[in-house]
């Protein structure tokens, strides 16, 4: 006879999983089991559960599909909360399969319902996390259930697996007929739709606004299809980062990474048309990187939406279909917001940062550093970065070759030490990338455990530490507001490169920028992570990139 768990398992594997991330324990310990053993699911065995869901994370946004993450009960739940609150923001598929001891009395489980013994629905409650408890007679359609919401409202889930699945028929999440999210988006409003044309039809200076949502849709090619008959710049959010890289009329990112060519571009147009945008406080810059600009807001959540009267115009539907009608509407325009652009000095390449390399020996320029290993590195690849002060830089001084190949953990949660395994996950998810990890020393320290992940899946990654000796963001705050003490702020490290060989990896301290030269060489012959230990000045760079985190 089947049993629950092993009914489970089948239903998890039918909804096409290859892959879980995971840490042992009792909740989850006979389905791994049956996961590995009778369905082929490859089990990637994390070092702590918060390592488990942010591989998980990673993962399910380089591949567009729901990523596993198996944790026990209680403490193995609790554990997970960084790493899934940060996966709920940046609107991650991420499935974590727990167990559950909350239905089980003290007396009859001491340990699993007394010790560790936790409202859990509570729990994920307050994180906005939805909670499907799957049971015995209708397991496949709650297990299938769970992942359906996961892909469609790309946002996390929990699978609370009952230990003792037998009493809990009261509390199915996801009952025959309720609690399914449509895939049919709404219909599209012809009146907004008449607006925005009439918007478009009366602007000089339009520019076209992609976020993730439009990502998401696929609408790249017609969005470009719009603003060419309308003569719009393009512009994306940060999360949707490279989306139009190469076109001659790329403004790049819109907010605080916007460089002084984009902002003063963004300055003067007079109709903002975003796609699947939130038009947030970031992406405007406290609104006012395009003050005088008319807003087309279109996006399929209606949550996106920001407050009454902005935008002037708001389109509920999907991205894509909504650009196809207003595509196939407007008229061809022969603006000359496109001439006025590229006389102001516009170009391919105008979205990277420009500094002046302050580096020195073992006092290396973090901008200097990102855009050497932007010039080595293959194109193909994933870039992510972690929270912190090192965060600032990748974004706007290294490429990648579609939005999803750019993970930016700050703008989801802002937690330091949340970005080493996300990129393991992401490694594991596209191994045809090279996938590069920036992180700061002191996020190395919080997470460093998931390095031993990587060596033991012997997974090429690359790891590259912006080392200042302590927690860049808190020393420069210290120093801004003229606090005297720096204690918690600035370290004595060790020689990371040697932490991370004694763990397994290839490791090198970097000093000067030319030691760089040779990372594509040792790239090409890797089996397994590389860590580099650059020394970074501690001192505060002089940049308009920290605009974005302030703004």
């Amino acid at each position: 006879m089947t049993t629950f768990t092993e009914a489970v398992a089948a239903a998890i594997k039918a909804e096409e999983v290859t892959d879980a991330f995971g840490l042992m324990g009792a909740g989850t310990i006979r389905l791994t089991h049956h996961m590995t053993e009778d369905h082929g699911v490859r089990y990637h065995a994390a070092r702590h559960e918060a390592g488990a869901v942010g591989a998980a994370d990673g993962y399910a946004r380089v591949t567009r599909k729901p990523g596993v993450a198996m944790t026990t009960w209680g403490p193995g739940l609790t554990n997970t909360v960084t790493a899934l609150v940060t996966a709920t923001r940046a609107r991650s598929p991420v499935v974590l399969v727990t167990g559950d001891s909350s239905d089980v009395s003290p007396e009859r489980s001491l340990f699993a319902a007394g010790t560790q013994g936790l409202d859990q629905r509570a729990l994920l409650d307050v994180l906005g996390v939805r909670v499907a408890r799957p049971h015995p007679r209708s397991v496949r359609r709650d297990v299938a259930d769970a992942f359906r919401y996961a892909r469609e409202s790309q946002r996390p889930v929990a699978l609370c697996l009952p230990m003792q699945h037998e009493t809990t028929l009261a509390w199915n999440e996801f009952p025959e007929d309720s609690g399914r999210m449509s895939a049919t988006p709404p219909p599209i409003n012809e009146r907004a739709i008449e607006a925005a044309v009439d918007a478009l039809a009366t602007s000089e200076r339009p520019i076209v606004l992609a976020g993730h949502g439009a990502v998401r849709a696929r609408a790249k090619d017609t969005l470009i299809e719009l603003a060419d008959k309308t003569g719009a710049l393009l512009a994306t959010t940060l999360r949707a980062k490279d989306y139009f890289l190469g076109h001659p009329y790329n403004l790049g990112v819109a907010g605080g990474y916007s460089v002084p060519i984009a902002a003063e571009l963004f300055g003067r147009s007079d109709c903002i048309v975003a796609f699947g945008a939130s038009l947030n406080l970031f992406t405007t810059k406290r609104r006012q990187l395009f003050p005088n600009a008319v807003l087309v807001q279109c996006d399929l959540d209606p949550e996106a939406m920001i407050r009454p009267g902005i935008p002037s115009v708001a389109i509920h539907g999907d991205a894509h279909k909504i650009a196809i009608h207003l595509a196939a509407l407007v008229r061809d325009s022969s603006r000359s917001f496109r001439q006025e652009a590229a006389s102001a000095g516009l170009g391919p390449d105008s979205w990277r940062g420009e500094f002046d390399d302050c580096s020195s020996s073992g006092a290396l320029d973090p901008r200097a550093v990102c855009s050497r290993l932007d010039e080595l590195l293959p194109r193909e690849r994933t870039v992510v970065a972690d929270a912190g002060s090192v965060g600032e830089f990748p974004p706007a001084l290294m490429s990648v070759p579609e939005p999803d190949a750019s993970l930016w953990l700050a703008g989801d949660f802002g937690a330091v030490g949340t970005g080493l395994a996300p990129a393991v996950g992401a490694a594991i998810g596209r191994p045809d990338r090279t996938t590069i990890a920036i992180l700061g020393d002191g996020g190395f320290f919080m997470a460093m455990q998931e390095l031993d992940t990587a060596v033991r899946e012997r997974i090429p990654l690359l790891v590259v530490c912006l080392n200042d000796r302590g927690f860049g963001s808190e020393y420069h705050h210290m120093r801004d507001d003229d606090i005297p003490h720096t204690e918690g702020a600035r370290f004595e490290t060790p020689d990371l490169a040697e932490v991370a060989r004694a763990m397994g990896c290839e490791g090198a301290q970097i000093s000067s920028l030319d030691q760089l030269n040779s990372v594509p060489e040792q790239l090409e012959a890797l089996d397994r992570p590389l860590f580099l230990d650059c020394l970074i000045t501690q001192e505060l760079v002089p940049s308009q990139l920290r605009q974005h985190l302030t703004a």
